[in-house]
């Protein structure tokens, strides 16, 4: 029992590790609640520590609110069912793991690259955790006076249990105040509220030296505490703290304290310029912020600020720009910080901030010449076109009718000609390569898509980003696909061409399956190419149905034209694409989709589920069980579907045959193919020879009546369906038949079956088909029904065609000898005299002494020593 028991804990520990290992931790969670409900005791909450990860790692990856509101249910009910005090450690990670998702928004927010749907949530996720956080905390305070007081007059022998608990506890704490605090940051950040501020400081305070709920401050910080990176990461949130309290001297004291230890971590100390960027721009302190600058280019020798960096100082210079100053003499700077700030997002290419900034804040950052600025203003003009294209049309990925739109299209492409045109530094070339699929798509939307198809492929060919060569290629085509749809069928050759470099040159894109499910026929790339990348598109993809549907196509020609090992691979791969396929089209009928309420989904289902059948039994080992779950699915799918299957009711009826062949025995097969034969069906041929075939091969395995009998039987059905004189095909199927009907007669003694297997060999020997097996069962079968002269030919026919290099000549030479003396012994004379003159030996034994006996009786002694000489 113990043993079944640890059998199945690490079958569970293997398919956990499997699941998380794919990322799978929906299906990892289903799971673990699934065993949760059964356990008890250490294994439950083993259970449940393992959920609790599970739902952790899902709150970082979630994408919706929606999804992330899910599994915070999940979580808060796994919470409920696990007793507190065994419950700190995974309320902290649940918790943590939703304020990761919120601090990324908060983080987005600073630089304002997020939507006030986002901030909201945020919002509400940093308001939720900071409470759990607290009282996590909190919580963790009192086990900790607890075990302290316990430490101070506990046993020497309890010592090390007590230390590691007051070990946990003080973790506990300082990772819940860690995180409140700055839960309390982001929300003074995201709601401008001081209180906010004032709470995280106050969390703080539990990590600096200060505890007890005491706004941490900069005096009271211990010495040597900093080269803790989290103790760093908390003094970094006490500086914004103070600053958004309106304490900016505290908060540049508390960044300058960092900036000046020397024992501060290196990923703290690269998150200083961004803060002091957000501090001091927050108190207008904007000397401080240039020398700030100054000071961060010349330390990285006249390198531009990180991206970043660099929109924050644009950011926060333009919004206090934007409000009024109340000292004067100082928005020249904030003008100028905001210029800087811009001009190194231009260096370092990062044209999608400095378009956003541009459409926020206006061009005038961004000076008037250069190919970023051509280039954005040419995006501006493009993003205008856009927007009055969806404004007036319906269809918003085609090229526009409106001569005013196209108009719009060719302004902003002139616009990115120009930029184009300009000199442009190696680090913005790929800026440039988008330039220039942007100037194709001004092309495409305003009609010329020649035209357009020509930029693109110009684009492919000199780019040398991935996505922007697969956008270039792809949208070549379509512009010709639109093209030729509009009477240009001379662009067709062309198409094709690109079509066929696509997917070569992208196989693992959807779009390469997309554009295989367009021209499907027409071989722009072989049958295993074009099967691997149909079954790449990924399951929730639009195209998945369309791209398996048309893999299972060319799985099955694969299978019907391979031979030996490759047909059972393509045969497998088939049919384990068609199941998934049916499965797909029984859940849609179950749940009345519209599938369901097509009547060509339902025949094109059934048309796969025959063929799947096919490929089932098609094996070279047949799995027969998978076909008979295919042969039931597929009637469901018929009747659920309402499709005659009377037009193929035989080719169920073989399959079923085949299947009892396999399953059930010769028996039940033959009624089957008996009723195939009695309702005239094609397949009865094909049913009687697989009977046939079945038989021979037990027969060769096991020569016995039974199997002799049923070979007779059902060989003489497959001989009843030639017509005409035998062929070599037929001529192998008469010996067998032969062969066991001669195993009767000896075996039974049964004359019917000796003079059928006479009839067969006569016929084979009058056609020269008969092989010296069939030879000598003539001749030793005639001669038991008493017909000599046809034994005697059958022997001399038999010797003809043998060799004196063979054993087998001399035993035919004797029965020639032999039955020639019973109707002629001097003839017989002659001739074993004639054979002993050539054969002085007469031969290998058995029939070299039998010869010599029969010389010496027909004939007389022979001459020489011991009457072994020479005749």
């Amino acid at each position: 029992m113990a043993g079944g028991a640890r059998a199945s804990d690490d079958r569970d520990a293997k398919l956990d590790a499997y699941l998380q290992s794919r990322g799978l931790d929906g299906v990892l969670s289903a799971e673990l609640r699934r065993r949760l409900e059964s356990a008890t005791g250490d294994e439950r909450l083993a259970i449940a520590t393992r959920l609790g990860e599970a739902y952790a790692r899902q709150l970082e990856r979630v994408a919706t609110p929606e999804e992330r509101r899910e599994v915070e249910v999940r979580s808060a009910q796994l919470l409920s069912a696990i007793p507190d005090a065994a419950s700190a450690g995974l309320r902290l990670s649940l918790a943590k793991a939703r304020y990761l998702g919120a601090e990324a928004i908060a983080e987005r927010a600073r630089v304002r690259l997020t939507t006030p749907e986002e901030r909201q949530e945020a919002e509400r996720v940093l308001r939720e955790v900071e409470g759990v956080f607290r009282a996590l905390g909190m919580d963790a305070h009192q086990r900790v006076q607890r075990l302290e007081k316990q430490e101070e007059r506990g046993r020497e022998s309890e010592s090390d249990l007590l230390r590691e608990a007051l070990g946990e506890a003080r973790r506990v704490r300082s990772l819940a105040f860690y995180y409140a605090g700055w839960s309390n940051t982001y929300l003074a950040s995201l709601t401008g509220s001081p209180a906010h501020a004032t709470a995280g400081l106050a969390d703080f305070g539990w990590l600096l030296g200060v505890g007890s709920g005491q706004p941490a401050t900069l005096d009271k910080l211990r010495p040597g505490l900093l080269r803790f990176e989290h103790l760093a990461r908390a003094a970094i949130g006490c500086a914004l703290c103070c600053s958004m309290r309106g304490d900016d001297a505290s908060g540049v004291a508390w960044l300058r304290a960092l900036e000046d230890a020397s024992e501060t971590p290196p990923g703290v100390k690269a998150q200083l310029t961004a803060r002091s960027i957000d501090v001091l721009g927050r108190s207008r302190r904007w000397n401080d912020l240039s020398w700030l600058v100054e000071r961060r280019r010349r330390e990285s020798n006249g390198a531009p600020l990180d991206a970043y960096d660099a929109r924050l100082l644009v950011i926060v210079s333009l919004e206090a720009l934007e409000r009024p100053e109340p000292r004067t003499g100082r928005n020249e700077l904030a003008e100028s910080l905001a210029q800087r700030g811009m001009a190194d997002l231009i260096e370092r290419g990062e044209v999608s901030n400095v378009l956003d900034l541009v459409e926020r804040f206006g061009t005038a950052p961004i000076g008037d010449e250069g190919f970023v600025v051509l280039y954005v203003r040419g995006l501006q003009g493009f993003r205008r076109a856009r927007e009055a294209h969806a404004a007036g049309s319906n269809d918003v990925d085609g090229p526009v009718t409106d001569e005013t739109l196209a108009a719009l299209y060719e302004q902003a492409g002139g616009l990115l000609e120009k930029a184009l045109a300009a000199k442009v530094d190696e680090a913005l070339r790929d800026e440039r390569d988008r330039c220039a699929l942007t100037l194709a798509l001004c092309r495409f939307y305003s009609g010329r898509l020649v035209a357009a198809a020509d930029d693109f492929e110009r684009a492919f060919g000199s780019a040398r980003l991935t996505d922007v060569r697969e956008e270039s290629l792809y949208l070549a085509i379509r512009a010709l696909d639109l093209a030729i749809g509009e009477g240009q069928a001379s662009q067709e050759e062309r198409r094709d061409r690109l079509s066929k470099l696509f997917i070569e040159t992208f196989p693992a894109s959807e779009r390469s399956a997309r554009l295989l499910l367009a021209r499907a026929g027409r071989g722009l790339v072989d049958d295993r190419e074009a099967v691997e990348l149909l079954l790449g598109v990924p399951a929730d993809s639009p195209l998945a149905m369309s791209a398996r549907r048309l893999a299972a196509q060319l799985l099955y020609r694969m299978y019907r034209g391979s031979p030996g090992a490759e047909r059972d691979f393509a045969a497998m791969r088939f049919v384990q694409v068609a199941e998934e396929l049916l499965e797909s089209q029984r859940a849609a009928m179950s749940a009345g989709g519209t599938s369901a309420s097509d009547p060509r989904d339902a025949e094109a289902s059934v048309v796969l589920a025959r063929q799947a059948v096919d490929a089932c039994l098609g094996l070279s080992s047949p799995d027969v069980d998978r076909a008979q779950r295919l042969l039931d699915q597929l009637d469901r799918l018929a009747a659920a579907g309402g499709v005659d299957t009377r037009g193929f009711a035989d080719e169920l009826a073989y399959r079923r045959f085949q299947i009892a062949l396999a399953r059930e025995g010769v028996e039940r097969a033959a009624e089957l193919a008996a009723g195939l034969r009695a309702s005239k069906s094609t397949l009865a041929n094909s049913a009687e020879r697989r009977l046939y075939q079945a038989v021979r091969d037990a027969w060769q395995r096991d020569r016995r009546e039974e199997n002799a009998t049923r070979l007779v039987r059902f060989g003489s059905l497959v001989l009843a369906q030639f017509d005409g004189p035998p062929d070599a095909a037929m001529a192998g199927v008469m010996d067998t038949v032969s062969d066991a009907a001669a195993f009767l007669w000896i075996e039974k003694n049964d004359e019917v079956m000796r003079d059928r297997s006479r009839s067969l060999d006569r016929l084979l020997i009058e056609r020269t088909l008969a092989s010296r097996g069939a030879m000598r069962r003539y001749a030793e079968l005639s001669e038991a029904a008493g017909d000599n002269a046809e034994a005697l030919s059958a022997w001399r026919t038999l010797g003809n065609a043998l060799t004196p290099d063979e054993d087998e000549w001399y035993e035919a030479k004797y029965n020639l000898f032999r039955l020639l003396a019973l109707s002629d012994q001097a003839r017989a004379a002659e001739a074993v005299r004639q054979h002993g003159v050539l054969n002085p030996e007469f031969g290998p034994d058995p029939w070299g002494s039998r010869i010599r006996e029969m010389y010496q009786m027909l004939v007389g002694p022979l001459a020489g020593p011991a009457q072994g000489g020479t005749p």
